[in-house]
């Protein structure tokens, strides 16, 4: 009978220690176990694969059993305890694009737009400058080649909102054309947990796409914004993203075909407008880009205890 016991009381603990290795499990979001160093992915797992191993046996080596769950569990308590670290990291804000070409105020490629854009381009300068006095406006871009049919009209990095900025525009026109359309493209370092997500106008090919469910079509509960953008995301990247303000600023810029997409801890705002009607897309396209990256949710690397 005292046999019997104490193989009772090694099995029961045997099942504690499986239940405790599987809520600490439980508590690891995939998020986390990506971001691990590559020693303790491989530590957790040949811990894992030896305590399944060994439990297989069943009642023939408990002792064993037992010793390689507590060894599972002690991995899992050490690896969560590096949450908080990596969570930081994974969800710091980056403070500003990196160093790319050669800073100035002046062109030094041929002025292939007429005279109207070169009037237009230098108000769009002054624009960023006030924004950001020490904003990077760059005349030369790396790998530029004489042969590129059409460079920037503006390349620029800076600061608004204290979210770092990137602004690249090009215009299409000429001198016996009355408009000059203008193609913005806005981008802003967002946190490395940032989820991807693409938000564009929906056309009539897009619906029935999505009648076929060939097309994923994501709803925040914003009736109007739903029904005019098609949100090619997760429900959770839409939750997270597309908070009241960054969709008011992408509904302002509606009629602009204005597309969102965040891809690689960036985010891209593309619209394009004719020059007339510039001054009020800007700073819409920049609150947008600000409120994206200040509304934007830190990703949680550990889900709550049970």
């Amino acid at each position: 009978m005292a046999y019997r016991d104490a193989t009772a009381a090694r099995r029961a603990q045997l099942d504690e220690l499986i239940a405790l290795a599987e809520e600490l499990r439980d508590r690891m979001t995939e998020a986390l176990i990506e971001r691990l160093e590559v020693a303790d992915r491989r530590r957790m797992d040949e811990a894992i694969a030896t305590a399944r191993d060994t439990a297989a046996g069943g009642t023939r080596d408990l002792d064993a059993a037992i010793a390689a769950h507590q060894a599972l569990v002690v991995t899992l308590e050490q690896i969560i305890a590096t949450a908080p670290k990596l969570a930081r990291r994974f969800n710091r804000h980056p403070r500003r694009f990196p160093p790319e070409g050669r800073a100035s105020h002046g062109y030094a490629f041929p002025d292939i737009y007429h005279s109207g854009s070169m009037s237009f381009r230098d108000e769009v300068h002054r624009v960023v400058q006030r924004l950001d006095p020490e904003a990077r406006i760059f005349d030369r871009r790396q790998n530029y080649q004489l042969r590129m049919e059409r460079p920037y009209l503006v390349d620029a990095c800076f600061h608004y909102r204290k979210a770092p900025m990137r602004l690249a525009l090009s215009a299409q026109g000429s001198e016996m054309q009355r408009h000059v359309t203008t193609y913005w493209a806005l981008w802003v370092l967002l946190r490395p947990s940032a989820p991807e997500l693409k938000v564009y106008p929906q056309k009539l090919d897009d619906r029935l796409l999505k009648l076929i469910r060939m097309r994923r079509d994501t709803e925040v509960g914003a009736a109007d914004f739903d029904r005019f953008f098609i949100i090619d995301a997760s429900e959770e990247a839409a939750q997270r993203s597309l908070h009241a303000e960054v969709r008011e600023g992408l509904m302002a810029l509606a009629k602009h075909d204005v597309t969102l997409v965040v891809h690689e801890q960036r985010a891209r705002l593309q619209w394009c407008v004719d020059v007339d009607t510039t001054a009020h897309t800007l700073r819409a396209g920049l609150d947008t880009m600000a409120a994206l990256r200040r509304r934007l949710q830190p990703a949680l690397l550990l889900h709550p205890n049970r």
